[in-house]
């Protein structure tokens, strides 16, 4: 759903989050915080 936050991966490595957005029956992800090179997925 539109406002949702989101985490967004990179090869199972965590580099940002977001949040889910609409424009035109479109969905995308506005990036709302770059997360440092030292974080880790929370998947395993």
């Amino acid at each position: 759903m539109a406002g949702e936050p989101v985490d967004i991966l990179v090869n199972k490595n965590l580099i940002a989050r977001g949040e889910v957005v609409v424009i035109d029956e479109n969905f995308g992800v506005r990036v709302t915080e770059i997360v440092s090179k030292g974080a880790k997925s929370a998947e395993k």
